[in-house]
């Protein structure tokens, strides 16, 4: 488990430091793709891919999720409130802290 609990798989959990989880930090109401595309570069650089089938963590599959979101509505933002708590977790855990 890393920042609040948040469970990985693999042996992240040793090794990895979320970005985000900040005491006393809010999240911006609103994330860009940019934001949100080095969010999944910096959990996929720390939690890559893993077993015969390159499994994804749950956080990078939650955060792919977003992104793919974004694509099929073709927007470029989103807001905080229209993310599932899954969602909102992995942002807070790798967002660069400039971007909350």
């Amino acid at each position: 488990m890393i920042g609040g609990g948040v469970p990985t798989r693999g042996t992240c959990a040793s090794v990895c430091v979320p970005i985000g989880n900040r005491p006393g930090r809010s999240m911006n109401r609103v994330i860009t793709i940019g934001q949100l595309e080095a969010a999944i570069n910096r959990a996929r650089m720390a939690q890559p891919a893993s077993g015969p089938e390159s499994t994804l963590t749950r956080e990078v599959s939650a955060l792919g999720g977003i992104y793919g979101r974004l694509i099929w509505e073709r927007k470029d933002r989103i807001e905080l409130e229209a993310l599932s708590q899954t969602e909102q977790i992995a942002l807070q855990l790798w967002l660069s802290p400039e971007a909350q």
